[in-house]
């Protein structure tokens, strides 16, 4: 049984057990009651509201996790988090052509550069935004995502609600 409650009160008579009084914001009271004068295994922990099983609706809400422990800017981690576990490809072009073509990625890091005789050429990874992904790449990435959230102390989503959300986006993958 899951309950949404505040602590409202605490307080210890004198040499007594502490007492603990909970405000029960969402729940069956009627589950609450039966408990009642039994001993209890309890473990508090600070409530989140459930994610969505979408798979795109999850990561997001990890990057969002991610900035409200660590600070920064949604798109620059999501960008940060491509360039980490993301898929892309690697194009050489000649370096005027560069920013017009960077429109065209989420993201382009240039990686190295040569001289020929028509100019200079550029050496660019090219990064896909997420929504062009099969499963499995977007598998690969939600799970750097969370192995970093993991490394950072920040809660993560459960694995039935990872594997849910992959499955509802192959089933996606499928229908498209």
């Amino acid at each position: 049984m899951q309950i949404k409650a505040k602590i409202a009160d605490i307080s210890r008579k004198l040499g007594g057990p502490w007492v603990v009084g909970l405000e029960i914001i969402e729940g069956n009271i009627g589950e609450v009651e039966k408990y009642k004068n039994h001993d209890l295994a309890i473990t508090l922990k600070q409530w989140r509201n459930k994610r969505s099983l979408n798979a795109n609706a999850l990561l997001w809400a990890c990057i969002n996790d991610i900035c409200n422990t660590l600070g920064g800017d949604k798109w620059d981690v999501y960008l940060n988090l491509l360039r980490k576990y993301g898929q892309y490809t690697f194009i050489e072009m000649p370096a005027d052509a560069f920013p017009k073509f960077k429109k065209m990625y989420r993201e382009c890091d240039v990686v190295g550069s040569r001289y020929t005789d028509d100019g200079d050429i550029l050496q660019v990874l090219c990064y896909y935004g997420s929504s062009n992904y099969d499963t499995k790449e977007f598998s690969v990435l939600l799970d750097g995502v969370i192995d970093d959230m993991r490394q950072a102390g920040i809660e993560t989503p459960t694995d039935a609600d990872l594997k849910a959300a992959l499955d509802a986006w192959e089933a996606e993958q499928r229908h498209e």
